[in-house]
């Protein structure tokens, strides 16, 4: 057998010692020690040893790295050795002698000491870091971590991978598409996948089992955007040539078609109470739309290029937009308005989403980009990604963070402390 897969390009020896379990700590260290790039192999054999003796403290540290000292026995002599005798006669008490208060120094002797100066104190401060790249998949364009952050689903040509996290371990394959998947959504609690391919198909996945529910043949044409009802009970889908569709997921009837866009619709997103749609389209613009009366609320414009992704802020303030066009909108949920343009991707955005907080937006380019969602500021840029970022997925409790991209590969990164003086 082989410990290397090369289609994945990176080593699998795990999967044969099913019945020799080895610990997580000692297996991340074996993995770092035989990595493919020199640059993220250990640099020393301290660093080894760091990672194998897990933290202790100041004192024990100390004792296991001084030698014992031996003990030592003293002989005494014999006369020392006996007890002293008692001796014959009693000692009287005598009282205390009165003491001399000594007198004060005098002001000039007394030289102020300054106090010694503290050590400078190292703030911690959170920081990205890459901890697994899955690679060898092709053009990635969809990605969905569930709310957890255990487990990842993503397209790779016309079937669905899952991997379990922050290990990377492929878990199962979901196929059943006679085309290349070009979108893939979660529900809300994470146990059912909807895929949408170049074949013009929706497929219902159970994701636990990996079971397939359902084939839904609604749209005419490749199937580019699925979105799931904050509750879950809805869907709407968009197409290359076609309506928006808004389907029971129980059921897979449609409910109504949304019509409006003069180009294809890349992105869906529904608002927090499920009244409301949000699009991206190909023609430049976001639209939002009323469900209840299915009809066009307002168009946004601004963007000069294709949209190509449109989400709300979990708290509801804030619309994000990402375009070809190199930029970043953020638009205010209650007026409507455009409150700034974000730039500093070279060549275009393929992506954007929030925090679960909402105070950070990412965006997905040449690089990664976060953001404070609040002033525009650019916080941190992680790279990695040798092309296009398409997709970008985060965990529920914002700790961890994955990427695709078009240059094939998936980096699944984590928060770290980072000292800083």
């Amino acid at each position: 057998f082989d410990l290397f897969d090369t289609t994945q390009d990176r080593w699998v020896w795990r999967r044969y010692l099913t019945n020799n379990p080895v610990r997580e700590e000692l297996a991340q260290v074996l993995d770092k020690l035989v990595e493919q790039a020199t640059s993220r192999r250990y640099q020393s054999a301290a660093e080894v040893l760091q990672d194998l003796q897990p933290t202790q403290p100041l004192a024990a540290a100390i004792a296991v790295s001084l030698p014992p000292t031996p003990a030592v026995q003293m002989t005494l002599p014999l006369a020392l050795a006996k007890p002293a005798p008692k001796p014959s006669f009693t000692l009287s008490k005598r009282p205390p002698a009165a003491t001399k208060p000594k007198p004060p120094a005098p002001r000039s002797s007394l030289v102020p000491v300054p106090s010694p100066k503290k050590p400078a104190t190292r703030a911690k401060s959170l920081s990205w870091q890459c901890v697994q790249r899955l690679s060898g998949l092709g053009k990635v364009q969809a990605i969905a971590l569930t709310p957890d952050g255990k487990l990842l689903a993503g397209m790779s040509g016309n079937a669905i991978h899952l991997w379990e996290v922050p290990s990377g371990q492929p878990l199962r394959k979901l196929v059943g598409h006679f085309d290349m998947v070009q979108t893939i959504a979660l529900s809300p609690k994470g146990s059912l996948l909807a895929s949408g391919s170049f074949d013009k198909t929706i497929r219902l996945w159970h994701l636990p089992t990996g079971q397939r529910l359902g084939v839904l043949t609604l749209h005419t044409d490749t199937v580019l955007a699925i979105a799931f009802s904050p509750d879950g009970k809805l869907a709407a889908s968009s197409s290359l040539h076609d309506v928006i569709r808004l389907w029971e997921v129980e059921t897979g009837q449609e409910k109504m078609t949304l019509a409006g866009h003069t180009g294809r619709v890349d992105s869906l997103a529904f608002s927090a109470d499920g009244k409301i749609l949000l699009s991206g389209s190909a023609d430049t613009t976001l639209k939002l739309w009323d469900l209840n009366t299915q009809s066009e609320i307002r168009t946004l414009s601004g963007h000069t290029q294709l949209v190509s992704a449109a989400v709300l802020s979990p708290d509801g303030k804030t619309i994000a937009s990402s375009s070809w066009d190199g930029t970043i909108k953020l638009w205010s949920w209650s007026t409507r308005k455009e409150k700034r343009s974000l730039t500093g991707h070279i060549g275009r955005v393929g992506t954007c989403t929030f925090s679960p907080d909402s105070k950070i937006l990412i965006s997905g380019g040449d690089t990664v980009k976060l953001w404070n969602a609040r002033s525009g500021k650019e916080i941190e840029t992680l790279v990695g990604h040798t092309n296009l970022v398409t997709a970008i997925s985060l965990s529920a409790d914002g700790q961890t963070l994955v990427t695709g991209s078009w240059d094939g590969t998936i980096a699944i990164w984590q928060l770290t402390d980072r000292e800083t003086v």
